[in-house]
């Protein structure tokens, strides 16, 4: 296979203007404060403040000094957005005690991811996004009837081809169809993952590497793929809403129980809701004992008092915080990010520094949100490890 070569880099040509949006995005992204960075750097919080609203620029050895402290590369400051960049529309799945400041911190970090995959996409041809373009967004009606949700599941299912059975793999077969996936730490242990369209309008899903339980990682990926497919037509304002807000979640939720969990064949299984049949329930279908009695519960095979029962019995075992199996094998493998630099480097002119001048971004924020190994950047340029399943990258 014959790549095309790659462009000459035209880092800083139109790139003198300090961009005082890149130092804001470089400082939250660190989880710093104005005060905190003004110490370190050796002026004033005030200082800090007119160079983010752009009312001063920094003198070059100021420069260099952000650029230490927050390692970035000095041509980070000089980048201006990407048109569009902060009107993004992102779904992030996360616990009530989110801090506003770690909220942030994500966002940055999901800039950068956005960052990546669009830098990716115009040398690497990924598998085309196979969502059915037929769901409309349920975010209009207050009660939505949720075993349409459960229809959605099916309907993707069908047109996925997965069957009625377990989904063996679920992370591969979303990068299989065009959805993006990276796995490393979003920026707050509170937010489990999130996702969005890009504005290539590649579906991307990040999930917070700190979360090992292969079981909950699973739901999790489900969850974000449930936004994807249903509340694609969702504006920002929208989000800010916690009424809204609670009911897009909800039906993420039902979404990801119905797909990883349809009625027919869990029915026929469930033949006791004690938790050794749980557990074996657990095992052959990978999702937690949790979210399958929450799944027996909105299908009403048990009551709420069943529910609860469980729910007992769980704490009495001492399985609510922690159930059996949930360590006992690694979260499902992603490939996507780590094959496409892969591609990068075998079959197109590219060398690792050259990605990193190409970005114009610190290796390790690189290598971070593209989910390579930790001493990716330090081997040479021929020693890729990615997983052994390949999605059928070219180039063009």
């Amino acid at each position: 296979m014959t790549a095309a070569p790659r462009p000459k880099n035209l880092l800083f040509q139109g790139l003198q203007v300090f961009q005082g949006e890149r130092l804001k995005q470089a400082r939250e992204a660190q989880g710093l404060t104005m005060t905190t960075l003004a110490d370190r750097i050796g002026k004033s919080k005030q200082a800090i403040s007119r160079y983010e609203s752009g009312a001063d620029r920094p003198s070059s050895e100021v420069v260099i000094t952000l650029s230490d402290t927050l390692d970035q590369p000095v041509g980070f400051f000089y980048q201006p957005l990407r048109e569009g960049e902060d009107r993004t529309v992102t779904f992030f799945r996360r616990l009530k005690r989110v801090t506003a400041p770690e909220l942030r911190r994500a966002s940055a970090w999901q800039r950068w991811l956005e960052d990546l995959s669009l830098f990716l996409e115009e040398y690497v041809s990924f598998p085309e996004l196979d969502l059915p373009t037929d769901f409309l967004s349920l975010l209009a009606t207050d009660n939505v009837d949720l075993t349409i949700i459960d229809d959605a599941a099916l309907r993707l299912r069908k047109h996925w081809r997965l069957g009625l059975g377990p989904i063996e793999h679920l992370t591969r077969t979303v990068e299989s169809h065009g959805i993006l996936v990276s796995r490393f730490d979003v920026g707050a242990d509170d937010i489990d993952g999130y996702s969005f369209y890009s504005s290539s309008g590649r579906g991307i899903i990040a999930l917070n590497d700190y979360k090992t339980n292969y079981f909950r990682s699973r739901f999790d990926l489900s969850h974000e793929l449930g936004h994807l497919l249903l509340h694609r037509q969702v504006m920002p304002a929208e989000l800010n809403d916690d009424r809204i807000y609670e009911r897009l979640e909800k039906q993420a939720h039902r979404f990801a129980s119905a797909l990883l969990l349809p009625a027919g064949p869990l029915l026929q299984e469930a033949e006791s809701i004690d938790l050794d049949s749980l557990l074996l329930l657990k095992k052959r279908w990978g999702v937690s004992i949790g979210a399958i009695a929450h799944r027996l519960l909105d299908l009403e095979v048990i009551e709420q008092e069943d529910f609860v029962r469980i729910r007992k019995n769980l704490v009495r075992r001492k399985w609510n915080k922690r159930e059996p199996l949930d360590f006992s094998t690694d979260p499902e493998a992603t490939v996507a990010f780590p094959q496409a630099v892969q591609v990068l480097l075998s079959e197109a002119d590219f060398t690792k520094n050259d990605i990193c001048a190409d970005l114009i971004r610190s290796p390790e924020s690189i290598r971070r949100v593209g989910n390579l190994p930790l001493d990716f950047f330090k081997e040479p340029d021929e020693l890729v490890e990615v997983h052994s399943k390949n999605l059928q990258l070219t180039t063009g």
